[in-house]
């Protein structure tokens, strides 16, 4: 017997159509320019580093010239009859980016170099010179030193400023225009604290003792020379 079953409805499966997101200009819009503002900032950040970088790299040459200069002994920096007045070019270059503009630092260099005391480390010492107003006639004229000390900087750390000074040396002249020279500076090989300076002054010679003590600081003393 053949028993007919029926057949089960077929079932129709309906698929919903969701309507597409429609994204938002204003969003759109917003996101575009927070991502150029970024890489904006990223590309100003970065210049402004490297040119950072770039000054510090030439401070530090300049600083390292300037710590391992040796001055020429007998070479004349100042001389007032010949208008002779020369500054250290390296020292120049220095102070310009340490302390800029640097423009003050346009008289002779009567020292640079590297001192050293025995607690502390390497220091860079400059001295310059230069005559100032005379006194009455056969009393002298003032001869300045100023004096700076820097503690030197690092691939990682500026230079810093430890002392500025200035030291009177009053010599006696005879001549309105009086013949004055100063010679470059000389580091005492013996002591790392010490240096002397030759000045010849009227045809007498002087000399000038520098040291550097422990408070950063260099006193000045006045000898007659040789």
């Amino acid at each position: 017997m053949v028993v007919n079953v029926p057949r089960m409805a077929q079932r129709t499966v309906v698929q919903l159509e969701y309507a597409p997101r429609r994204r938002s200009l204003a969003g759109i819009s917003l996101r575009r320019w927070l991502t150029w503002a970024a890489i904006g900032m990223a590309l100003i950040l970065g210049a402004r580093f490297a040119g950072t970088a770039w000054d510090h790299g030439r401070l530090i040459q300049a600083q390292r010239r300037c710590l391992e200069h040796r001055g020429v002994a007998g070479e004349v920096v100042m001389d007032n009859r010949a208008g002779l007045n020369v500054m250290n070019g390296d020292w120049k270059q220095f102070y310009t980016l340490f302390s800029p503009p640097g423009q003050s630092r346009n008289i002779a260099t009567a020292f640079l170099g590297e001192l050293q005391k025995t607690d502390a480390g390497p220091r860079l010492v400059a001295v310059e010179v230069f005559n100032s107003a005379s006194h009455p006639r056969g009393v002298g004229r003032d001869t300045l030193f100023d004096i700076t000390v820097i503690q030197p900087g690092s691939a990682w750390s500026r230079p810093r400023l430890l002392s500025e000074s200035q030291w009177n040396a009053t010599l006696p002249f005879t001549e309105d225009v009086y013949p004055f020279q100063c010679r470059a500076g000389q580091r005492d090989p013996g002591n790392p604290a010490h240096f002397t300076i030759s000045l010849r002054d009227d045809g007498v010679e002087h000399i000038v003792d520098g040291y550097l003590r422990a408070d950063d600081t260099v006193v000045l003393e006045l000898r007659e020379g040789k």
